[in-house]
């Protein structure tokens, strides 16, 4: 580490523990941000703890929000952009089909973390993991409720790390139309436009995006010499949104597309790989119904039916060798329905009950097609092996106050699955709340139910279990002013029956096994605060994760943190700097440029120039990795390891036309 780096990171980490913010109600240019203090925003409704409304402060477990000003004002391409300057989140980008979040020490492909749309999982439905990338159609997003530890009492399988709950917007009052459009370096461009109309009987929203991107220069010469000068790394989201509300009564769709390629997956210098030619086309498409109905301001029903369906569509081809294409095919489809009831006797107690019952149809893997030439597409797979699988399950978490500080919550969820069994999962948590401190020592379990792809991958095993996961923390909020807030959660985190990868004898088989033990000791650490025109904010993360030896498990560096602060030089035009640590992790392999098993720390800088709500018209300029410094994430692909973005800019323009 250079004197430069180590002075900063020792900047960043002392910061932590006087001036660190979270980005939770803090980082945003938009002046509406302004109009409420910090307190007066932490007490906003959110829904994501019982799946019914409450303020953050009554939720029993950490809970973080990002508003829609916030990703209004950072022009943000990718969930990953958002995630990024929260605490607790690291991220593997192989710049190809997909990018992968660990959340709190637990290094995965993205299946202990669940993301919701309105309330409906995104989830891929054979994996279990959920695909990061820009597919999401931020410009529609009202907000995003980010769950910390465990929460399968509510939320069921995979919801082990947390979860992530993206609410988008309903329909506005009278008739408006919003469109934007975006262009920056490697050819990225994106365009979006929303539709909402609402009277006193109906409301829809419409909302369409699309964006594309080469990512990155990793041509010859930028990562290790694992590609040449024809390496095709991209990807296209096409995304559709649409809401009618009818009283008590809530229809919507939501369709996302995210074609990428994969070449990043083998070298193709000195190797049987071509570089370009690939192409990774999913498609996942929610459709759903909501019925609420109020009975009292006690007694509240909210019942769900819904439908998912993640698609690997038949063109795909995710390799090209020197003899053909390889195309795959995997369809996956889900109904069900979800139902519970709120309960509140008094003042002092609430009952929130409910259960769920789905029936899913799975692929067991791939069909696969080769061609006999490396630039004939192969033929259309055909429909591979078929699995379903049946699941119910019931839930139950009660909420009481007392001496009129101190609330109790515990709950429980049973499930069975025709697949994996029965699964039985408590938490409990103990809040103290007075004046504005807010104090949380949270007890809760999780599963992480085995998939398709775990029980068929390799040579197979038919006999895993569920993954288990136990966490304990101690939570603090305090307001020292209503426009200074600090906060500091310790949890301690530890994995039972992990599903890893098991190599046979001739190191050529593999099998999936339960046999995988970590735990994970950890802390975040982080302020925010308002002064006048300025919004200071950052976040210091520790991480210690190990396995069942003791040793330090890869992917996951112990120091993480976030600076940044916002300006407002008027009404409209607003200056946003963030600066990101990224700590030195292990990698799971040692990389041979370096001759080192460990990924370097890197500190990387975020510019963000605002004029915002000017005459119904916002201009945008974002330019990411400011000093264009040279950083990498590690690799459990051939790859040693993955460079990451140079300097990159994004100008975006929108309008917003009121009253059609």
């Amino acid at each position: 580490m250079d004197k430069l780096t180590t002075a900063i990171y020792f900047l960043i980490v002392t910061s932590g523990f006087l001036f660190s913010g979270s980005h939770v109600f803090s980082q945003t240019d938009s002046t509406t941000f302004y109009t409420r203090s910090l307190y007066q925003l932490s007490q906003t409704k959110i829904a994501s703890e019982k799946k019914t409304e409450q303020t953050i402060s009554k939720a029993s477990t950490t809970i973080r929000v990002v508003t829609k000003e916030q990703i209004e004002a950072g022009a943000y391409l990718t969930l990953e952009d958002i995630l990024v300057g929260l605490p607790g989140f690291q991220f593997r980008d192989i710049m190809g089909l997909n990018s992968y979040s660990f959340l709190r020490g637990l290094p995965r492909q993205n299946n202990s973390i669940l993301v919701y749309i309105d309330g409906v999982q995104i989830n891929e439905l054979n994996s279990g993991g959920y695909y990061g990338g820009g597919q999401y159609n931020l410009a529609n997003v009202e907000r995003i409720e980010i769950m910390y530890g465990p929460a399968s009492v509510i939320y069921g399988t995979n919801a082990i790390s947390g979860v992530i709950n993206i609410i988008t917007k309903n329909p506005g009052k009278g008739e408006s139309l919003l469109a934007s459009v975006g262009a920056g370096a490697f050819n990225t461009y994106q365009t979006d436009i929303t539709y909402s109309n609402s009277n006193d009987r109906l409301g829809l929203q419409l909302s369409a995006m699309y964006k594309t991107t080469e990512k990155a220069n990793l041509t010859n010469g930028n990562n290790d010499n694992y590609w040449d000068d024809d390496l095709e790394i991209f990807e296209t989201d096409y995304a559709f949104d649409a809401k009618l509300i009818l009283k008590n009564l809530t229809f919507g769709v939501n369709y996302q597309n995210r074609r990428s390629s994969t070449t990043s997956y083998n070298p193709s210098v000195n190797t049987i790989y071509k570089g370009f030619g690939t192409l990774w086309n999913l498609q996942l498409v929610n459709t759903y119904a909501k019925h609420n109905k109020l009975f009292s301001d006690k007694v509240e029903w909210n019942t769900t039916l819904y439908n998912r369906n993640a698609t690997v569509l038949a063109n795909s081809v995710k390799e090209v060798t020197d003899t053909g294409q390889i195309g795959y095919y995997r369809p996956n489809n889900l109904l069900g329905v979800e139902s519970f009831l709120e309960v509140k006797p008094s003042e002092d107690f609430s009952i929130v009950t409910g259960f769920l019952s789905q029936y899913e149809n799975l692929a067991k893997g791939y069909s696969t097609t080769s061609s006999n030439e490396y630039y004939i597409q192969p033929r259309k797979p055909k429909s591979p092996d078929q699995t379903s699988d049946f699941l119910a399950g019931i839930f139950l978490q009660l909420d009481y106050s007392f001496q009129k500080y101190w609330q109790f919550t515990v709950g429980s969820r049973y499930e069975y699955s025709t697949s994996y069994r029965e699964v039985f999962t408590p938490r409990a948590s103990l809040l103290f709340n007075k004046n504005k401190y807010s104090g949380k020592l949270i007890f809760a379990q999780a599963f992480r139910a085995p998939k398709p792809w775990d029980f068929t991958d390799g040579i197979g095993n038919p006999g895993l279990d569920p993954e288990k996961f136990r966490s304990f923390e101690i939570s603090n909020t305090l307001f020292i002013t209503d426009n200074f807030k600090t906060d500091l959660q310790i949890y301690y985190n530890r994995l039972y029956n992990g599903i890893v990868k098991v190599y046979a004898a001739d190191n050529a088989d593999f099998y999936w096994n339960n046999s995988g033990n970590t735990e994970t000791k950890g802390m975040e650490l982080s302020t925010n605060l308002v002064h006048n025109n300025v919004n200071f904010f950052g976040s210091y993360t520790y991480n210690l994760t190990a396995d069942k030896n003791g040793e330090q498990v890869a992917e996951i560096a112990p120091h993480t943190g976030v600076l940044g602060a916002n300006y407002s030089f008027s009404k409209h035009l607003n200056v946003g700097l963030r600066t990101f640590y990224f700590g030195k992790r292990k990698n799971p392999k040692v990389i041979k440029a370096t001759n080192s098993e460990y990924i370097e720390p890197a500190v990387v800088v975020d510019l963000n120039i605002s004029l915002l709500n000017y005459k119904n018209k916002n201009i945008q300029f974002v330019l990411k990795n400011l000093t264009n410094k040279e950083y990498y994430h590690t690799s459990n692909l051939i790859p040693d390891r993955y460079r990451q973005a140079q300097r990159f800019f994004l100008l975006k323009l929108s309008y917003k036309i009121e009253k059609l």
